[in-house]
């Protein structure tokens, strides 16, 4: 959301208005296939489930790396901040496997309550493990640590 380091309050407000200003024009992406590469076992998996599991994922413009501390956050479409820990390929839509974030907060106010733009602060990681299928993701975010808090912050041109 911000492209350099001059004005970065405004560069994100200017950022979230965007999309109404330009309706007019859709960004279209050649590829509309989701492929999953690097095949393992090694899980984890949720109890009495089996399916084909894997690191990666890709679909238009979002990667999501299992292994990778970078490539493994997301926002679900019910703005839950979920860490990937697995994807999984059954006869239903492909799932990621992974533990949600049970506190989120707003990493500022004022001048707009930062949810609006979905960047929080969230704390907790869960014990349990949950799956949910590709399609509830909403868009991918990254995770940055400042003064001991972890700030979720979405990254543009992710969406699922």
């Amino acid at each position: 959301m911000i492209r350099k380091s001059d004005k970065p309050l405004q560069q994100i407000i200017k950022r979230h208005y965007e999309p109404n200003e330009h309706k007019h024009f859709q960004y279209k992406n050649e590829t509309t296939e989701i492929t999953l590469k690097k095949e393992h076992s090694n899980g984890p998996l949720l109890d009495g489930l089996t399916s084909r599991q894997y690191r990666n994922e890709h679909f238009k413009n979002m990667k999501i790396k299992t292994m990778s501390t970078a490539d493994r956050f997301i926002l679900t479409k019910d703005n839950n901040i979920m860490e990937v820990l697995n994807i999984g390929h059954t006869m239903n839509p492909n799932e990621v496997v992974g533990k949600l974030y049970l506190i989120k907060i707003p990493f500022y106010e004022q001048p707009l309550r930062s949810t609006i733009l979905d960047i929080y602060i969230v704390k907790s990681l869960s014990n349990e493990l949950i799956r949910i299928p590709l399609k509830h993701v909403k868009q991918k975010v990254m995770l940055l640590e400042k003064d001991g808090q972890n700030i979720a912050l979405p990254i543009i041109h992710s969406e699922y």
